[in-house]
């Protein structure tokens, strides 16, 4: 009788905490554009936005008081951590590429 309880007590834990004591699956998410050393270093002065949008694809983030900029934005979480970010900021003037900020963490 004591052996059964002490099995029932076991398998209700294990029921409760399910495959969060184990880490079975990890959800992983990812949100914005990749961006790819090869992407970045396609860009060169004086490139059209046209082309721009080519190379990196649409912005995730476009600014309708400032048309003159894109943001690329590029993030990882696994199991609700974040694993990687990037962001790429690319700077118009008059329709042609002037210059561009990118950071990484």
């Amino acid at each position: 009788m004591l052996l059964k309880n002490m099995l029932r007590v076991t398998l209700l834990c294990f029921t409760l905490t399910g495959c969060s004591l184990f880490h079975a699956h990890q959800v992983t998410v990812q949100q914005g554009n990749v961006i790819t050393p090869a992407m970045v270093k396609q860009l060169k002065p004086q490139l059209s936005e046209a082309k721009v949008r080519h190379i990196l694809g649409r912005p995730i983030l476009v600014n309708s008081f400032r048309d003159d900029r894109y943001n690329y934005v590029y993030s990882l979480h696994v199991s609700g951590h974040k694993k990687d970010y990037q962001r790429l900021t690319v700077h118009f003037v008059k329709g042609k590429l002037v210059r561009f900020e990118t950071s990484k963490t």
